[in-house]
């Protein structure tokens, strides 16, 4: 025997010699192998029924130092080829969660249970096996999102990619897929809807090399719950209604775009060059306008690949040179020659175009066709038909493109207009669409706020024009009055609005005095309420995020954060004033705010003193 064992050790190199007469392998992986292989000799050498050797299994399985974890693959993926059944019954007593686990320890089992999937036999695991993983993935990651445990939402996506990415071409229907379907289009569950679509969202730039399959069964109820078009083969899911929830909406249409070169982006992009080639001029009225307003109109978007992005690189280049040289009064056929080139290597380029913005795009580059040089008329027309017929998307991609298209302050009068005239209106969509919006508005202020030390890109996506027409007193009332409403995505952007109205308030000069610091505390006090009631995180956050933003500019604005940090034994509330005091900018003509800055370092509450403290340091850097 010591011979034999020699002979291995040394010729066949799979032990190796530990400690004294002890053998070991000489590789973690053989040893799992075998105990894999001894556990199903003995789990099938049992006759019992249930077999209480596949339950030992399960449960070392289940251990949190996952030791027993390559065995537990092994074995199913072995069993999985020669006995069906077993290999079922493993993963289902593994999927049935002992009384009283933890939620950590449950989502533990299931990825494990999902790994075993993708390591099995294909077709071995059986369709009810698949779904009731499948299903519990989703359960568990909508739950996961809600607790905001965010590790185990890292590895539900994961997993799920895996499984997408190994489903083979001819599955007709795979059980996953119809899943994903049922979850993506049940609006009686619109909380795993919005889970499965966040999901999606995030691993969809990962799914590039899946099956055909896999965006011939997404796109169309995609496309219907956002209210698009049919885009190159795929039509909206018959029988599906766009969504009237507008997060739903938002999520379906980043799924599409996310979907890079194989989702709607990618296949509009030979219909748009197809087009250009077809009505050369209409390219050429392009560059035309693109000259006229100094802004590259293009539904080119960035491409990834390195040879691609070099030639888009170049036009930009040539852009920007352009750009620079002429004068917008005196554009000369040479200048739109020069430009109408730029657009062709952009489009030769480009491996995808903007979505859904190109549709609408080529739309108003129809409508002008005839008479390009009314072309701002025309498009001006053709986005208000849109914010004042179009349903929820074309109402916001219409009031983006305005903001690009036309960025002077006179030329944003009227989209302003539009949409405060939507926001007081009586028609429901149009002023959720119109809230939306502004809601939409002040999280782009509350992001350039957070961007504090890189100004420079202030300029880059400056709506200060548009803000000041809507961002105003009125609106943050009727958002304040608003409040609480049966609707808690209504009451997230009431809360996300009052938010935009205080940080507009301090963007603006000499915007101080007792008016705004009345204002100020009827929001607060309105915060304070929704927040004593709520139980709907959405709205709680978009609550808490007012507090992070109030002004400290005035030592009443000071004083007032101070108290009411000290007035509450809500640490959420406490740590938003905090927040607020780590940014103070006290007035110079308010002589006594430095102090009373100076005063909360005394404060009864830590995060208060603390934040004090680095407001005074920070200042005295400045």
């Amino acid at each position: 025997m010591e011979d034999f064992l020699e002979r291995l050790r040394v010729r066949g190199g799979l032990f190796v010699i530990r400690t004294g007469d002890y053998f070991g392998f000489f590789h973690r992986t053989f040893q799992e192998y075998f105990a894999a292989r001894h556990i199903l000799n003995v789990i099938k050498g049992d006759k019992r029924t249930p077999n209480p050797r596949i339950e030992t299994l399960a449960n070392k399985a289940r251990s949190s130092d996952d030791l027993w974890r390559e065995a537990f693959l092994l074995a199913v993926a072995y069993q999985s080829g020669e006995d069906e059944h077993i290999a079922r019954t493993i993963l289902s007593t593994l999927l049935t969660a002992p009384q009283g686990a933890s939620f950590a320890s449950w989502a533990h089992d299931l990825l494990l249970a999902a790994e075993c999937l993708l390591e099995a036999q294909p077709a071995t695991i059986g369709a009810a096996l698949e779904r009731q993983i499948a299903e519990q993935l989703l359960q568990t990651y909508e739950q996961a999102q809600r607790q905001r445990k965010f590790d185990i939402c890292g590895r539900i996506e994961s997993a799920m990619q895996r499984w997408l990415l190994s489903l083979p071409k001819e599955a007709y229907r795979p059980t996953l897929l119809v899943v994903l379907t049922q979850a993506v289009c049940d609006a009686a569950q619109p909380a795993r809807q919005q889970a499965t679509l966040t999901l999606l969202t995030i691993i969809a730039q990962q799914l590039t090399t899946c099956p055909d399959l896999v965006f011939d069964t997404l796109i169309p109820p995609l496309l219907a719950l956002a209210g698009l078009p049919a885009v190159g083969k795929h039509l909206p899911a018959p029988g599906l209604a766009a969504t009237g929830n507008l997060t739903i909406a938002d999520l379906s249409l980043t799924v599409l775009s996310f979907m890079d070169k194989r989702g709607p982006a990618g296949l509009l992009l030979p219909k748009i060059r197809q087009y250009f080639k077809d009505n050369a001029e209409q390219l050429r009225h392009l560059a035309l306008y693109s000259l006229a307003c100094g802004t590259l109109i293009t539904p080119a978007v960035v491409p990834f690949s390195n040879e691609n992005y070099q030639q888009y690189e170049d036009a930009i280049k040539k852009w920007m040179t352009l750009r620079d040289s002429y004068n917008r009064q005196r554009i000369t056929a040479s200048h739109i020659e020069t430009c109408k080139n730029i657009h062709e290597q952009l489009l030769s380029c480009t491996e995808e175009v903007t979505y859904p913005a190109t549709l609408y795009l080529l739309a108003m580059l129809q409508r002008a066709a005839q008479t390009p040089d009314q072309w701002q008329r025309i498009w001006q027309s053709y986005l208000l038909e849109q914010l004042n017929t179009g349903q929820y998307i074309a109402y916001q991609e219409a009031a983006l493109l305005w903001t690009m298209l036309f960025p002077d302050a006179g030329q944003q009068k009227p989209l302003g207009e539009c949409i405060l005239k939507h926001y007081k209106g009586s028609s429901v969509p149009r002023q959720q669409y119109a809230q939306r919006f502004i809601a939409a508005l002040s999280i782009d202020l509350r992001d350039l706020r957070d961007l504090r030390d890189l100004r420079d890109l202030r300029d880059l996506r400056d709506l200060r024009d548009l803000r000041d027409l809507i961002l105003i007193r009125e609106t943050a009332e009727q958002a304040r009055i608003s409040l609480p409403s049966q609707n808690s995505e209504q009451d997230a952007n009431s809360m996300i609005i009052l938010m935009g109205r205080l940080l507009h308030v301090q963007e603006e000069v000499n915007t101080t005095g007792v008016a705004i610091e009345r204002e100020t505390q009827e929001i607060v006090q309105k915060v304070c309420e929704v927040l004593a009631v709520t139980k709907v995180d959405e709205v709680r956050k978009a609550a808490l995020d007012v507090l992070w933003y109030l002004p400290a500019r005035t030592s009443n604005e000071i004083n007032s954060i101070r108290q009411l940090a000290e007035g509450t034994t809500d640490q959420d509330v406490r740590n938003g004033c905090a927040y607020s005091l780590g940014f103070a900018n006290p007035q110079t003509q308010d002589q006594d705010a430095k102090a009373v800055l100076v005063a909360a370092q005394q404060s009864s509450v830590e995060t208060v003193r603390r934040a004090a403290e680095e407001a005074l340091i920070r200042i005295g850097r400045e």
